[in-house]
């Protein structure tokens, strides 16, 4: 009973203890307590500053990288880009020179089978002209009449027939040159064609230069004499042969080796026989053929007509 109905005296003394408590806590404690709740709320919010800073920090450093990795990637595309471009330089060089040095290769192919081709056919031309010449003196040795030398060319028909429109005969001066030309004759009266009286001439070194190197005569003086003699023997001749009953006759000299300018005569007179005898000037030695007529029968494509010096 005395809990629930205590004495007024205890009630007085516990709240004037109370007062006295909460006076002694507002004087002691309080401001320390507040102090504290402050101090910790300060910190709390420097805290949540710190942590807000921090955020944004991050949230900055991740667009930094973001920006740095874009860039990164970016960079690496266009180094793959480059590094693609070279090897497709590289690429399109290395065939660029391949086929350049393939082309080289083949030009150069080409070349040497061209002119081992060339040796070849000179060769074979060369050994057919030494049979020719083989053949002419063993059936010149053994016949009376002139024999016609006629190579086989890839122009040439194959009807076996030959056309001529001139007889070119070459002369050196010689009467055994000169022994061709009634023969020359008798063929162009047959067969109505042109005679054509050729003589090469020149003037050997040592006719008109000295031991010393120096000219001993004025060369143009005596090569215009030789020639003014050349034409004036060939119209001779041209006037002899007309009294043969030949219509048409002319006669060209040049200057030149014999051999040579008369193979050449041969090659610009289109279908031209050329009829020469065996030997000229230099006379019969220990050959069928002299060394002039041996020339023209070994290289000329142009028919040839040769009768035996007598």
């Amino acid at each position: 009973m005395d809990l629930l109905t205590p004495d007024l005296g205890l009630f007085v003394w516990n709240i004037i203890i109370f007062l006295l408590l909460l006076i002694v806590l507002r004087k002691l404690a309080w401001k320390p307590i507040l102090k504290s709740l402050k101090e910790r709320e300060t910190g709390i919010a420097d805290s949540l500053a710190s942590a807000e800073k921090i955020k944004v920090e991050m949230a900055q450093m991740k667009s930094e990288n973001e920006a740095l990795l874009a860039k990164a990637r970016e960079e690496r595309a266009q180094m793959l880009k480059e590094a693609r471009e070279t090897k497709d330089k590289m690429i399109n060089e290395a065939k660029e020179q391949a086929k350049v040095e393939a082309g080289r290769i083949i030009v150069d192919a080409q070349a040497a089978i061209e002119s081992q081709k060339m040796a070849a056919i000179t060769e074979i031309k060369n050994q057919v002209g030494t049979l020719v010449v083989e053949v002419a003196e063993k059936v010149l040795r053994g016949a009376a009449n002139a024999l016609l030398l006629v190579r086989a060319t890839e122009a040439a028909s194959g009807d076996g027939e030959a056309s001529f429109k001139s007889i070119i005969v070459p002369l050196d001066g010689s009467e055994l040159a000169e022994s061709i030309l009634p023969m020359a004759a008798s063929v162009a009266k047959k067969l109505g064609l042109e005679i054509v009286l050729f003589r090469a001439y020149h003037i050997p070194y040592n006719a008109y230069a000295g031991d010393d190197g120096f000219y001993a005569v004025d060369y143009d003086d005596l090569i215009s004499a030789v020639r003014d003699e050349t034409n004036e023997y060939l119209d001779k001749r041209v006037a002899e042969i007309k009294k043969l009953g030949v219509e048409k006759v002319s006669a060209l000299s040049k200057e030149g080796f014999a051999g040579d300018e008369i193979i050449a005569m041969g090659r610009s007179t289109p279908e031209a026989l050329i009829a020469m005898c065996s030997h000229g000037r230099s006379g019969v030695k220990r050959w069928v053929l002299g060394s002039v007529t041996e020339n023209v029968v070994r290289h000329t494509v142009d028919p040839v007509l040769v009768a035996r010096a007598r």
